[in-house]
């Protein structure tokens, strides 16, 4: 399994640095042979990593919403219209799920609400990574 992870800070005493390491340590405890990326919150960035990633796609992002040039969801969104990401599970981290749109929230496959510990994410992931599975392989 390959992952991207981009997140802003989660919790206030936990540095961004720290709570990324933190997850893509239970990531790969949880995914045997998984290969995180830890990239700053950027989302024109990420949208370039997940198209060049053409020979190992990635199979799961883990996002924030706060990101320098485009919010992790109008990433989502954006991924979303392409077909050939559809299988890309795609969790977003963040404080304002109450502020999140429809549209938004189709586009994404779990939404956890910060702050929070790695566990939490993990389990939201978790279920995320079954979910999506099952909608592709159904088509």
């Amino acid at each position: 399994m390959k992952v991207l992870v981009s997140l802003e800070r989660v919790r206030d005493e936990y540095p961004l640095s720290q709570f990324s390491i933190d997850l893509a340590d239970a990531l790969k405890k949880k995914y045997k042979s998984c290969a995180v990326e830890n990239i700053e919150p950027d989302g024109l960035d990420v949208i370039s990593i997940v198209e060049h990633a053409v020979t190992r796609p990635f199979h799961l992002l883990v996002l924030g919403v706060f990101m320098s040039n485009l919010d992790g969801l109008g990433l989502s969104v954006a991924l979303r219209r392409a077909e050939k990401f559809e299988s890309i599970t795609i969790v977003i981290v963040t404080s304002l799920e109450s502020q999140i749109r429809d549209e938004e929230f189709s586009a994404v496959d779990a939404v956890v609400s910060t702050p929070c510990e790695v566990e939490k994410v993990m389990e939201k992931i978790s279920e995320a990574v079954e979910a999506r599975t099952a909608k592709v392989f159904a088509k």
